[in-house]
């Protein structure tokens, strides 16, 4: 064997093989699901409803030229959801808005909406307020460019799907909000649950029974007008020996307009 020229090989072998790998590392992305560039903010705001007469106070975090993510006290969340919202990004300026996912976070509510039948003045506005740089931080993408963090950010988050995409109907986070279900085998038994939230399609309730995966329930809500919806537990897990399950309700209407709209369960 001449070791000289193996060790020549091997030399170029390596070499070739580190370029390669930094071409890879160009490529290592994470899926774009932004229609247009999200920019942080971090500035007090206010959401303002036609239904309610004091506005909501709340925090941007970051706004794009079509939607925004911002937080709102936990206890303010019941008022979310009524009539047409304005969000106010500065003084006098203001865009219609919807909300269009919700998830609690410790003591604040993260909210996502987006913004509709937007003026040509107000879309204006909404460029000056994101391109005037004292109002606009660095991005996180910008933050962690590196070559080895984004390498070790494809690995761990390139096949995650955001928790606001994987929602088919909006949830709405509850507090203090109790119930009952009845197993489908043992009707007359009702199990006291909390619920946690709630949205067209289902439910996550807490109790200290135990469901097994597709056990069929009827689920009545106290403060929600729901009486024996019929429900399937459509997954569960254990927490400090209590029970969490997300209840997936049994509607006709709601499979109609799934199929219809191309929605997979």
């Amino acid at each position: 064997m001449n070791a000289d020229l193996m060790l020549i090989n091997i030399f170029w072998v390596f070499y070739n093989g580190a370029g390669l790998f930094m071409a890879l590392l160009v490529a290592f992305d994470r899926p774009r699901y932004r229609k247009s560039e999200r920019f942080v903010i971090e500035k007090e705001g206010h959401l303002r409803s036609d239904h309610q007469d004091q506005s909501i106070a709340c925090f941007l975090l970051d706004m794009s030229d079509s939607g925004a993510r911002l937080s709102i006290p936990l206890d303010q969340a019941s008022s979310l959801y009524q009539g047409q919202k304005q969000l106010f990004f500065s003084e006098n300026e203001s865009v219609a808005c919807d909300v269009v996912w919700s998830y609690p976070e410790g003591d604040k509510l993260m909210v996502g909406v987006a913004f509709t039948d937007t003026q040509k003045s107000e879309y204006l506005s909404l460029i000056r307020f994101l391109f005037i740089r004292e109002h606009v931080a660095m991005t996180d993408r910008e933050k962690k460019s590196h070559a080895v963090r984004t390498f070790l950010r494809f690995l761990r988050e390139t096949e995650k799907v955001p928790k606001a995409l994987r929602r088919k109907w909006m949830r709405r986070p509850l507090q203090g909000v109790t119930g009952t279900i009845a197993y489908e085998d043992r009707l007359e038994e009702k199990v006291p649950v909390i619920i946690h939230d709630i949205s067209l399609s289902g439910c996550k309730i807490e109790f200290e029974d135990s469901i097994e995966l597709n056990g069929k329930v009827l689920i009545t809500i106290d403060t929600e007008s729901l009486t024996d919806q019929p429900a399937i537990a459509v997954w569960t897990s254990q927490k400090r020996r209590r029970t969490m399950a997300g209840l997936k309700f049994v509607q006709p209407e709601i499979k109609q307009i799934e199929e219809r709209e191309g929605v997979v369960s």
